[in-house]
């Protein structure tokens, strides 16, 4: 579970680290401003279902995680199917290339959301999470469009 709460952490940083080359952009459309609010409402979503409104000092936080995995795992799910586009509009605008290994990162991201969805094994859980963690961590420091020149 404190790995997931890293990764959405992660995740958040790593979408407004990929918003910022928006901020060149002069001329907006309502579906550009979409894909913006989109985010924010999903990053919600998925930090809200780690921890529960009103958590009591007894909680089970990881049986309360099992409880709404495949929400999560759901919200993950859109939050890709919501970047690609978003990603593709950023690069054919000018604003950011598609960052290298981009895809193969999605396909990855995918399939983390797709298997922590069907299965409830903790063991795999746990596989999943460190995956996420690696394999977003490889995206941003390996990447040559990780640097935003201004």
């Amino acid at each position: 579970h404190m790995i997931w709460t890293i990764n959405i952490l992660i995740y958040i940083l790593l979408i407004w680290w990929g918003m910022f080359s928006w901020s060149g952009h002069e001329e907006w459309y309502a579906y550009e401003y979409l894909f913006i609010t989109a985010y924010a409402i999903v990053s919600f979503f998925l930090a809200a279902m780690l921890y529960p409104w009103d958590m009591p000092r007894e909680i089970d936080i990881s049986a309360y995680f099992f409880k709404n995995r495949i929400w999560f795992f759901g919200a993950l799910l859109v939050a890709w199917w919501i970047d690609v586009p978003a990603t593709l509009l950023k690069a054919s605008a000018g604003l950011r290339p598609i960052p290298q290994g981009y895809f193969g990162f999605i396909g990855v991201q995918t399939l983390i959301a797709c298997i922590g969805i069907v299965t409830r094994n903790r063991h795999i859980h746990l596989l999943l999470s460190i995956a996420f963690l690696v394999v977003a961590l490889m995206l941003v420091l390996f990447s040559p469009q990780s640097k935003i020149s201004g």
